[in-house]
């Protein structure tokens, strides 16, 4: 008799499982063919490089007659990480993307194109902004600049883009928050691997959750008396 109750249990659950697995499936389609094209501008500061770390004497960074007080060189990195352009008719009015700098900037230093095949996007220093765009961002392909700044580096970004999803990343991301997406990474490999189990194996599976239910029926029994 317990044998049937486990073999029905496993049945259940692997009716559950499959319901589950074809209404995400529904769903997913339905997403894919009625969502407007995903339009992504990622950016962020992925280096930050202190010229004079600690105070040395008679070791002075200059710009011209002007001794800079906290000089780093940063890189400012934007990417179109979705899956269509980002092109000129998504700046709006033809205004570009602002990264306010948080220290002051000296010099534009140098740019790179991770795709040189395609044309460079315009960017120039105005005041304490980089100012970029507009243009044509392909998919995949970024832009880094390398900024001689002086005082403590951070970013902050007003976007001119229209429809189109703005994400900061690229920052090198400190340990707690390394830590937080092994620990997620892991939960979520250890949820589809039971998932998998269940499907695979649906009498044990099914004994399992029968020893369960029983021992939960046990609990509640003793607990109410």
């Amino acid at each position: 008799m317990q044998r049937q109750d486990s073999m029905d249990l496993a049945g259940l659950v692997a009716d559950v499982v499959s319901m589950i697995v074809a209404a995400a499936g529904v769903w997913l389609g339905y997403r894919v063919a009625t969502r407007p094209p995903q339009l992504r501008l990622s950016y962020g500061m992925p280096s930050v490089i202190s010229l004079l770390p600690h105070k040395v004497a008679n070791i002075e960074v200059r710009s011209g007659a002007e001794i800079l007080t906290s000089p780093h060189v940063v890189t400012i990195r934007v990417a179109c990480t979705g899956r269509h352009a980002i092109t000129t008719s998504h700046f709006d009015n033809g205004r570009p993307v602002s990264v306010h700098l948080a220290a002051r900037p000296i010099v534009l230093l140098d740019t790179r194109n991770s795709r040189p095949e395609f044309t460079d996007i315009s960017a120039a220093l105005a005041g304490d902004t980089l100012a970029v765009g507009p243009g044509l961002i392909q998919p995949g392909q970024s832009f880094e600049w390398d900024i001689l700044v002086d005082g403590a580096p951070g970013i902050s970004v007003k976007s001119s883009l229209a429809n189109v999803r703005l994400r900061r990343e690229y920052d090198v991301p400190p340990r707690e928050t390394l830590q937080a997406r092994i620990k997620k990474f892991s939960a979520w490999t250890l949820f589809l691997l039971l998932v998998f189990w269940i499907g695979t194996n649906p009498g044990p599976a099914g004994n399992v959750f029968a020893d369960i239910a029983k021992a939960l029926r046990n609990f509640f029994s003793a607990l109410l008396g």
